[in-house]
């Protein structure tokens, strides 16, 4: 395993009190004039350039699936074969992380995808392309996506200072967001009118830059391993199972961003309908619902570093499930579009708040040699909550009504503050209780 980046800060106790295994937080005033560094600066390059070609996909590869067939099944199923990877064989790319040079599994999975949308273009180029084979190439790339995840999530807290974890995670978010919800859809969309290969090749180059951008980090990033463990992958894997059911902060946060997930991307699959049926909004306004909310997650992103210098990270978690579950009944009760646009604006302003604090959380309380595999559980659980949100919330707006769909997400919301977002900040409390002797000694 490598060893921290220059200027690394000595480990103390966190927001929450708390001394996470894999470092703490040192206190806001030590953190000023410290920068990053040159290894998180090419990250976090790769990471920005990697997401704008992903953003490029996010209106390119639907828009070419329209062109092949008219069935929204057909299309739905587009979406879902993102997701098929991390139910198949999540776990296990979790365990390979833990065995190999998180650096080198990273680039070389950002050159295969690389090279599946090189022969995607020229596809597109030749042909008009069947709808099977957007569904291999979906697999494809979220097969990639199941392995670069898991390994990035366990390679930042390996180039980042404890202390500096907000502010790269803050920085990361608002990459994402930027280019995934605001800019690269709207150029994908734009260049796809063009030329409709030219979206695939450019995603193609800029998974290409990213690759070769994180083999310029410096140091050996692979995990300490015992070279004589001869255990099998399933051993591997169940004992980074084991290990989040045992570690009660890890536990308590699976819970609550995979209750949240499935709420909100529940909410997010009905809001179309809400919008233009219930509110009787235009496709125009739609699509301004969508930048404000995606400027609401950039400020949270902004921000996020200054809040949680001063306020806990579980109590940030919930003040933001529960402002939303009072904006969510606040919308329902109004039914207007400036009512929608003030919950939608602040939900996302929460949600980046939330995400950023979550992920930190996480990223200190896993060891190094099992990151890899508390991510894959972490996120398989986040990716399978999403799906279910959207089919539970379809039934309910189906044999109730719409507002109801909204006023279920605030109630939702409310009941996961008073449930898992108590139990995660009983859990902070006694690990810092517990970490209190230790630092005293």
């Amino acid at each position: 395993m490598t060893g921290r980046s220059e200027g690394d800060l000595d480990p103390g106790p966190t927001h929450d009190g708390s001394s996470l295994p894999g470092g703490a937080e040192a206190k806001a005033d030590d953190l000023i004039g410290i920068r990053l560094g040159p290894r998180f600066t090419r990250l976090w390059t790769a990471a920005t350039v990697s997401n704008v070609g992903d953003g490029l996909l996010v209106a390119a590869l639907p828009l070419l699936a329209v062109r092949s067939t008219s069935s929204p099944l057909l299309i739905a199923g587009l979406a879902a074969c993102r997701g098929i990877p991390w139910l198949v064989f999540g776990l296990t790319a979790g365990a390979i992380v833990d065995r190999v040079d998180r650096r080198r599994l990273m680039a070389l999975v950002d050159y295969g995808r690389g090279a599946v949308l090189v022969a995607m273009g020229f596809a597109v180029m030749l042909s008009d392309v069947p709808i099977w084979v957007l569904y291999v190439v979906a697999l494809g790339l979220g097969a990639g996506e199941v392995l670069f995840d898991s390994a990035s999530g366990a390679f930042v807290p390996m180039v980042v200072p404890d202390g500096l974890l907000e502010r790269a995670n803050s920085r990361l978010y608002l990459s994402l967001t930027i280019a995934n919800e605001l800019s690269g859809p709207a150029v994908g969309a734009w260049l796809f009118t063009a030329a409709a290969a030219a979206p695939f090749f450019v995603d193609a180059g800029s998974f290409v830059f990213a690759a070769s951008m994180v083999l310029t980090i410096r140091g050996s990033f692979r995990p300490d391993v015992d070279e004589d463990d001869d255990g099998s992958m399933r051993d591997r894997i169940l004992e980074g199972v084991r290990y989040v059911r045992n570690h009660r902060v890890l536990r308590s946060l699976i819970v609550v961003s995979s209750g949240y997930n499935f709420l909100a991307l529940g909410l997010e699959a009905m809001a179309v309908l809400y919008i233009t049926q219930t509110l009787n909004g235009s496709e125009a306004q739609y699509g301004i619902m969508l930048t404000l909310a995606a400027l609401g997650g950039v400020g949270g992103g902004v921000v996020a570093e200054r809040v949680f210098a001063r306020v806990r990270h579980g109590t940030v978690i919930i003040a933001v499930l529960l402002a939303s579950a009072a904006l969510a009944m606040f919308a329902a009760a109004v039914e207007t579009l400036w009512a929608w646009a003030i919950f939608d604006v602040t939900l996302f302003f929460g949600s980046a708040l939330a995400s950023i604090g979550a992920q930190t959380l996480r990223q200190r309380a896993m060891p190094a040699q099992l990151a890899g595999r508390v991510m894959s559980v972490y996120l398989l659980c986040i990716f399978g909550a999403g799906p279910l949100g959207a089919t539970a919330f379809g039934v309910l707006a189906r044999i109730t009504s719409l507002p109801t769909v909204v006023v279920g997400f605030g109630v939702g919301c409310a009941v996961l503050a008073a449930t898992a977002g108590r139990a995660l900040v009983r859990a902070l409390a006694e690990l810092a209780e517990s970490a209190a002797p230790d630092a005293a000694a």
